[in-house]
């Protein structure tokens, strides 16, 4: 299995078979035109999310939910104890 890192799910000197040049070409300009700063607010803001969460700790997930994930998706690899973790309503 890759490493936690998203770096390490790319071999160096390729991209994946779903990624196109063209692709990547378009998200690189769309990144240049806008920045990160977007994508990164959501990371800037994580904590906030314990906080304004924290009333929900351990309670159980009561509506309908699906959790779509690959083999190799990252929020597969790294929750997926915690997707476990609710056999009832999470499969």
């Amino acid at each position: 299995m890759p490493g936690p890192d998203l770096p390490d799910r790319f071999p160096a000197g390729r991209l994946p078979a779903w990624l196109s040049e063209r692709d990547l070409d378009v998200y690189a300009g769309e990144f240049e035109r806008t920045g990160l700063s977007g994508g990164l607010n959501r990371y800037r803001t994580m904590d906030r999310d314990w906080e304004d969460l924290a009333e929900y700790d351990g309670a159980p997930i009561t509506q309908p939910s699906l959790f779509a994930g690959g083999a190799l998706d990252a929020s597969t690899a790294w929750m997926g104890d915690a997707i476990k973790a609710y056999p009832n309503t999470l499969r």
